[in-house]
């Protein structure tokens, strides 16, 4: 999170009191913050805006996220909201993702080829075997060749 200060700064900045103007007793919190706070709905919408959560009822698993939070959040407290629902929500996204890979490919469908020069095990680039004198390179190569 640490690594993250800065754009987790720029996304509480855009979020808060995006959704609900401040009202007159939490004016007085937000000055103390040094700002206006973020609402928990606000947290939701980043969430829902990021694709991270569909709309609609969220999952169970995100009731912890707000635990021993307040309804507006300060920066920290976003930060820590922020860090309990990736933890909530990744195990639900490697699933998809592993669902994803698992899904049955096209049999027309070539693998993908690498690009750039191959490397060996040790790390050494390695060479196509060479053409044999006389074997031409296109399509027609597997013909039968005149002696």
């Amino acid at each position: 999170l640490e690594h993250c200060d800065e754009q987790l700064a720029a996304l509480y900045g855009a979020y808060a009191g995006s959704l609900y103007a401040p009202e007159e007793g939490e004016e007085a919190a937000a000055e103390e913050s040094g700002g206006v706070l973020l609402d928990r709905a606000e947290f939701l919408h980043f969430l829902q805006d990021f694709e991270l959560l569909g709309r609609g009822t969220p999952p169970q698993l995100l009731c912890g996220v707000f635990s021993g939070c307040p309804q507006q959040l300060t920066p920290a407290q976003f930060r820590r909201c922020f860090a309990r629902a990736a933890l909530a929500l990744a195990p639900e996204m490697l699933s998809e993702l592993e669902h994803a890979d698992a899904a049955p490919r096209d049999p027309d469908s070539q693998p993908p080829t690498p690009t750039g020069p191959q490397k060996g095990a040790d790390g050494n680039a390695v060479s196509p075997p060479p053409t044999p004198k006389g074997a031409s390179k296109g399509a027609d190569s597997d013909a039968m060749q005149p002696l």
